[in-house]
Order: structure tokens, then C-alpha cells, then sequence
């Protein structure tokens, strides 16, 4: 689920909104950032913070795959190695 969630957001910021994928991509980032940051310092479980994360790192991931195969050239069959 989370892998279709992050291909969804990603291609409809990307797409759909025209965003661009290298905007998409740092705007995606920060958000990413910032979430990971209150999650880090959270003392107890917040679902929505969990679960923000949880997200944001899918739609990141996304982007992180989509950067390397339309502007650096790298195949979809090499990404995992490069993202493991």
C-alpha cells in the first residue's frame, strides 16, 4: 500500500499540479524533514505524525527512483541497488 500511495502523490505533485519533479522532489524533502523531526521528538505515539512520516518517506522514495531514471539515466532494474 504504501508504494501505491507514494507512486499516486507523486506523480499527481509531479504531474497533475505541475509541479515539476525536481520542486516535487525538495518540497517533498522538507516536508519529509520536518516530520521526521517532530516524530524524533515526540515522547509517545501521535498517528498522525507516525503515519505522516510513514508516508512522506513512500512519496520520497518515489521521487528519489523517478530522479535517478529521468535525469541521471539509471535503470529501473539498478535503482534498488542504489537506494538499499
Amino acid at each position: 500500500m504504501a508504494t501505491t500511495v507514494g507512486e499516486t502523490a507523486a506523480d499527481f505533485l509531479n504531474v497533475n499540479l505541475q509541479m515539476g519533479l525536481m520542486s516535487t522532489s525538495l518540497r517533498t524533502a522538507l516536508l519529509l524533514q520536518m516530520t521526521l523531526g517532530l516524530q524524533f521528538r515526540s515522547q509517545r505515539y501521535t498517528p498522525w505524525g507516525y503515519w505522516s512520516s510513514t508516508v512522506l518517506i513512500s512519496v520520497f522514495g518515489t521521487l528519489v527512483t523517478d530522479n535517478l531514471v529521468d535525469n541521471v539515466g539509471v535503470t529501473l532494474a539498478t535503482t534498488p541497488l542504489v537506494q538499499g
